[in-house]
Order: C-alpha cells, then sequence, then structure tokens
C-alpha cells in the first residue's frame, strides 16, 4: 500500500470511529441502552476458562446457580469447585439431570440444545464462605479454551491469577507417543508442594488414572489426537507462581532456552521483580541501558548442539530474538553498533517469527550487539568465558545445565524506552531444528503517560484541531513532539488506538486528574 493510500485509509477510519462514538454517546444520552440480560432469575453465566468468585450466606438450603451456554453437543466439561475461605471445606456440585458429588469436581457432558446447569451448595450443614467455580472443556474441538502446553524440560513459570482456579492447556499427541508433564507450587526448586495433575482423551475421558497430586504425570497416549491437560494446587488455594514442565514427541526438536534474563554491568545475575500472570518474568529498570542481556540454552530433542552465532549474512542465526517495542530509536539500519552509525533495533510487535526480510533484518540487527568477548557476534560455549560472575568471584553459565551463552550489552543507544517492552527468544541447534520461545517482560521508568490522551496544550479539553495533529504524527506529516499528549505510551509513534483513545476523550471529555 502505497503512503497516500496508507493514510487515506487511516483518515477513513479515524472518521467512522469518530461518527460512531458520536453516535453511541448519543443513544447513552437518549437512554437508548437496554440493560444486560441475565442468565436467569438466580443464574450467573459460567465461561469456559474463566474462573467465577461465589460466597454462600449461610442461609439453611442456599445454593448457588450457574450456567454454562452454547457448547456443541458432547462436548465434556470438568466442573471443579474449591473453598476459599477455609470455612465451607466440602462443597457440593450438583447438575441438572447429572450427577451430585462433594467431591469438588465433576465431568459433565453437554446435550443438543441445552444449557450446562451447576449448583453449588455446602455439602454438610449451612456453613457462609466464599469458593471459587471454573467450568473446562476437556474434549477436543471449538469449545475447547485450553492454552497451548508450552514444551520443555525446562520449567516455564505460570500464575493463577484467582486462587483456587483451574488451568487448562491442550497438545497434539500422536498414538504411542510417551508424554510426560511436571509441575510443582512456587519457583523450580526441591521440595516443591505439588500440582494436581489431570489428563484427558480427545473424547474427554481420563488417561491413565487421569488424577494425580504427585507432581509428575507420565503417560502414553492411547490415541491420536489433541489432549487437555488441568493443572489446580493441591493444597490450600493461593495465587503463588507455579511451575510447569512438558516433554513428548510433538514438542520441537530444537534446543531449549535455559534462561532468559538480565546481569549487572558487572556481570551479576539479575533476579525476576516479579511474574505476570502469563507467568513471564518482569524486570524493572530505573534505566533502560547499563546490562546486560543474557540467552542461554542446551540442546533439545535433536540433541544436536545449540548453534553459536548470533548474527547471519543470509537467513536466521542461531540465536533469535523479537522486541514488542523498538530498543532505541528502533533505526531498521543493519549493525548500526559503531561510529558515526549508532542506532536502535526495529519493533515486531506481533512476536512472530515468520520469513518476512523485516522480521530476519530486526533479528540479525539485534544479533549484532552480541559480543562473545573477542568483538564477535557469538556465543560462548565454555563456561569460564562467561559473562556472568558470582559472589564467590567465579565467572559461569548461570543454569548449570546450560552448553551456550549470549550475552548483548545494553547501551543507550539501543536502551528499552520507558514503558513495557516483551522480548522473545528461541534457539536454533547446528542442523537448523528451533526450539519452543520463551517471552519476557522489560518494564523502564519513565514520565507517566498524559492524563488526557490527546490534549496537545494541557487545557483539559481535546479538539477537533488536536486530534488532526495527532493523525497527522501518527502518518509522519508532523513530529509527534507536536503533540505528545496523542503518544499514550510514551513509544515515540502515534497508533490508531492512541487516536480512537483522543476521540473518547475529545467526546466523553478529559478524566479527572
Amino acid at each position: 500500500m502505497t503512503p497516500r493510500r496508507a493514510g487515506k485509509a487511516l483518515r477513513a477510519l479515524v472518521g467512522r470511529s469518530v461518527g460512531c462514538c458520536l453516535a453511541l454517546a448519543l443513544a447513552a444520552a437518549a437512554g437508548g441502552f437496554a440493560p444486560k440480560t441475565a442468565v436467569g432469575d438466580s443464574d450467573e453465566a459460567l465461561v469456559c476458562g474463566r474462573p467465577v468468585v461465589g460466597v454462600l450466606g449461610g442461609r439453611h438450603g442456599e445454593e448457588r446457580s450457574y450456567k454454562l451456554r452454547g457448547l456443541p453437543a458432547d462436548s465434556v466439561v470438568v466442573v471443579d469447585v474449591v473453598d476459599t475461605s477455609g470455612t465451607l471445606d466440602l462443597l457440593k456440585l450438583r447438575v441438572k439431570g447429572g450427577m451430585m458429588t462433594c467431591s469438588g469436581s465433576t465431568p459433565v457432558r453437554a446435550r443438543r440444545n441445552e444449557d450446562v446447569e451447576i449448583e453449588v451448595s455446602d455439602c454438610f450443614g449451612h456453613d457462609p464462605g466464599s469458593f471459587v467455580l471454573t467450568a473446562s472443556v476437556v474434549s477436543a474441538g471449538v469449545a475447547n479454551c485450553s492454552q497451548p502446553l508450552p514444551c520443555g524440560t525446562v520449567p516455564f513459570v505460570r500464575r493463577f491469577s484467582t486462587p483456587g482456579e483451574t488451568h487448562a492447556y491442550t497438545f497434539f499427541a500422536r498414538a504411542g507417543d510417551g508424554v510426560t508433564v511436571w509441575a510443582g507450587q512456587g519457583l523450580p526448586r526441591a521440595g516443591e508442594q505439588r500440582m494436581r495433575l489431570r489428563l484427558y482423551q480427545p473424547d474427554g475421558t481420563p488417561v491413565g488414572r487421569g488424577d494425580s497430586c504427585g507432581g509428575r504425570f507420565a503417560a502414553r497416549a492411547p490415541v491420536t489426537g489433541q489432549y487437555t491437560l488441568l493443572v489446580s494446587p493441591c493444597g490450600k488455594p493461593d495465587s503463588e507462581p507455579y511451575w510447569l514442565a512438558f516433554d513428548a514427541p510433538s514438542c520441537p526438536s530444537g534446543p531449549e532456552v535455559t534462561y532468559l534474563g538480565f546481569a549487572r554491568a558487572d556481570g551479576r545475575p539479575l533476579a525476576p521483580d516479579d511474574y505476570d500472570l502469563q507467568g513471564r518474568p518482569v524486570y524493572r529498570f530505573a534505566q533502560g541501558a547499563g546490562f546486560f542481556l543474557v540467552v542461554e540454552g542446551r540442546p533439545g530433542r535433536s540433541q544436536a548442539p545449540v548453534g553459536i552465532r548470533a548474527f547471519a549474512d543470509t537467513g536466521w542465526p542461531n540465536l533469535q530474538m523479537l522486541v514488542s517495542r523498538p530498543l532505541g530509536d528502533g533505526n531498521p539500519t543493519l549493525c548500526d553498533t559503531r561510529r558515526p552509525l549508532l542506532g536502535g533495533v526495529p519493533a515486531t510487535p506481533d512476536l512472530e517469527f515468520t520469513e518476512q526480510i523485516r522480521t530476519l533484518q530486526a533479528i540479525n540487527d539485534f544479533g549484532c550487539r552480541v559480543d562473545d568477548g573477542t568483538g564477535n557476534p557469538l556465543g560462548r560455549n565454555e563456561p569460564d568465558l562467561a559473562c556472568t560472575s558470582f559472589p564467590d568471584g567465579s565467572d559461569h553459565f548461570v543454569s548449570p545445565h546450560s552448553t551456550v551463552q549470549f550475552c548483548a550489552i545494553i547501551s543507550s543507544s539501543w536502551g528499552f524506552r520507558p514503558g513495557q517492552t516483551v522480548v522473545k527468544v528461541r534457539l536454533q541447534d547446528e542442523v537448523g531444528n528451533v526450539g519452543w520461545p520463551r517471552e519476557m517482560v522489560v518494564e523502564v521508568a519513565g514520565p507517566p503517560p498524559p492524563a488526557c490522551a490527546g490534549d496537545c496544550n494541557g487545557d483539559a479539553v481535546v479538539t477537533v484541531d488536536e486530534i488532526v495533529t495527532g493523525v497527522r504524527a501518527a502518518l509522519g506529516e508532523v513530529a509527534v513532539a507536536q503533540c505528545s499528549a496523542v503518544d499514550h505510551d510514551r513509544d515515540g509513534t502515534v497508533t490508531i488506538d492512541e487516536i480512537l483513545l483522543a476521540v473518547t476523550h475529545a467526546l466523553s471529555g478529559c478524566p479527572p486528574s
């Protein structure tokens, strides 16, 4: 698309958005919105994979009712309920037209043109307290809302957003494949509290015993298809991180990332400040430069050595890293790491490893910043040559299982910008196999976003002229600095979402400061 056509498309989209927002504003002012329709007089909506927090008030015979709608016939749903208050202990699950149990979990098979109706009550007596209810579709098909199970014997960290919920993961296996899953509460270390693991076949029937609190589940896939794994705490429900590892022939055969993180300028590795709800490590910095970015790996299922090239003249290097936002000025010039050519690394916002030229260039542009200690863009395959150092004075890899380490000093010319940037990395072995990617989040302190997006002159009002200035900044016709308030995330660019936010403030007024 030519710049002129892109500009016309952007202007048309903004014009339609303004018209749409004005119509919605008029409808709201005229009372044209009807209230949301309730599921039933006493029923609450239950959605696959979304935990629901419920409360029992302690009244005799009290129960809470839920409906799960729109499931295809013969879909199998596993419903879990957990006491989160410590006062209810056993909770009763009653399925309309089906079974009743006080075990805390029940499978339900959906019937044609019928909702799945669940009732929750105290199993003994009528104690008050709170609970969490989760419905997980475990049969294969479009109704299955599980997330992909990450591959790797190096654990991935995950976190429950709601204490007591159940997480569902899915993966493909062929008949006869050996499948092994490990999981534990907290961060990977010895003596963990184990997790409850349940594995289901494509038709929704359990695999083997189907239920284990041993922290490890190993089985052979009886049929070919999509399998579903349910993970939940065995003990007291909480939102602490847990770790998860998975190995099966369907996993990529390339290298595993054994460490993805940072080290101080003196080489001391940094621990993550937190883990987000997707289980990604979060690193927080006051400044976006002046430290090492470190990636380590080991051979995967292929057992081929991890390649050490961070840069390739053509094609894919062995270290492949993408960033969701530009580093430094995001200059697309390749390998602009020395004066007078000093520039940043372009962003790949979708974080997809595609064959597009710009994706390969962005990967290689970062790879130029890797240094093996002799000025070459290569990994280090000797622990004694590691860029990471430790309190005992030794230099070695962060993970004792690593065979290769890549180190890149993050300088101000390609530093992380204020705000949040996602880093995604995968490794390639010497014969071309790639492994499962890993991600981390980098948060750099900076000025807070403007209180009112689009308010260029700071008078707490967004005008049409200011929106036009924002559109021109998005098109590159004027500098973003002419209306920095429209750049809500402070990344130096103006997006359509930011313009639409400015339109909202123009219609609804600026939020209170």
